[in-house]
Formats: C-alpha cells, sequence, structure tokens
C-alpha cells in the first residue's frame, strides 16, 4: 500500500483510480475477468467468485457478493446484493437484492429492496420487482412490475402484469 497526500478534487480522482485498479487486479488474480478495467467499478466490501465476468460499465458497490460463474454487464449496477453462482445480470439496477444459482436478470431490469428470486428465475427486459419473493423458475419476461408479493415455482407472469396493492396508506401482499 501507498501513502498519497489528497489537496485537490483532481489529486482525490487520482488516488480514487490508483484504489480502484489495486482491487480490480485482486480479483483478476483470483480468477475474475474483467473485460474493461477503465470502466469497471468494484468497491472494497465486495467478493467475487472464481471464473465471473464482469463486462464494461459494470458498478459493484456496499456489500455486494457475486458467485461463480456469474457474467455482470454491460452497463450494470449491483449496490448491497447476493448473487449466487451461475447467474447473468444483464444492463440492470440492484439494490439489497437477492438472486439465488441460476438466475437471469435484464436488459433494463431494476430489482429493489426485498427482491428474492429463487433458483433458476428469469427476469426480462423493463420489470421491476420490490419486496418479493419469486420462487424456483418463475418466468417474469417484459413490461412487468412485481410489488410486494410471492410468487409460486414455476409461474410465468405475462407482458405487462402490476401487482401493485398500495391503497395510499398500506402496502398488502399480493399472492399467485
Amino acid at each position: 500500500q501507498i501513502l498519497v497526500g489528497v489537496n485537490d478534487r483532481w489529486q482525490l480522482a487520482e488516488a480514487a483510480k490508483a484504489l480502484r485498479v489495486s482491487i480490480l487486479k485482486r480479483h483478476a488474480l483470483s480468477g475474475v475477468t474483467i473485460v474493461d478495467p477503465d470502466t469497471t467499478y468494484v468497491e472494497p466490501g465486495v467478493s467475487i467468485g472464481i471464473d465471473a465476468t464482469l463486462e464494461p460499465g459494470t458498478i459493484l458497490e456496499g456489500s455486494t457478493s457475486i458467485g461463480a460463474g456469474c457474467h455482470i454487464g454491460p452497463n450494470t449496477k449491483i449496490q448491497d446484493s447476493t448473487i449466487g453462482e451461475r447467474c447473468v445480470v444483464l444492463m440492470s439496477h440492484l439494490n439489497e437484492a437477492t438472486l439465488m444459482d441460476g438466475c437471469r436478470c435484464g436488459p433494463f431490469a431494476n430489482l429493489r429492496p426485498g427482491a428474492i428470486l429463487g433458483p433458476g428465475t428469469k427476469i426480462g427486459n423493463f420489470v421491476e420487482v420490490k419486496n418479493a419473493q419469486l420462487a424456483a423458475k418463475v418466468s417474469v419476461s417484459h413490461l412487468s412490475y412485481i410489488g410486494d408479493g410471492e410468487i409460486g415455482e414455476g409461474s410465468n407472469i405475462g407482458a405487462g402484469t402490476i401487482f401493485c396493492n398500495f391503497d395510499g396508506f398500506t402496502d398488502r401482499k399480493s399472492v399467485v
């Protein structure tokens, strides 16, 4: 480690870049493929499993954990989330979400706090999930909002579906 002084915003940017490169190098030497280190950002508290791939534009923040064999990005931001093994997250935003093994998410999905995807679940394009548990092998292919719900194993949620049981005061749970 090197100690550097920071006296202005440019020096701060240079110090941040040096730290970022150090973190990426540590992951790469541990078996993570980083396609473009210049556009990939990984915070110090993130863990990444062997044989994972980080595409350009990937941002991993907080206490995020990425499982072995995952493919993340491009253009994906994941905050404080747990991603199981062999998952694909493509051009999406995840915040406090959990994906179990073999999930696929995106493009353009938004998984908000409390989103839990069971093994083999598929979230397609322009899908938002908030505070909902999806069992194994659920498919929500596109243009849907799943909020405050439980979706049973093997369910297929069609395009344009909205689960929203908020009466202005209380969220109620939808169960399928």
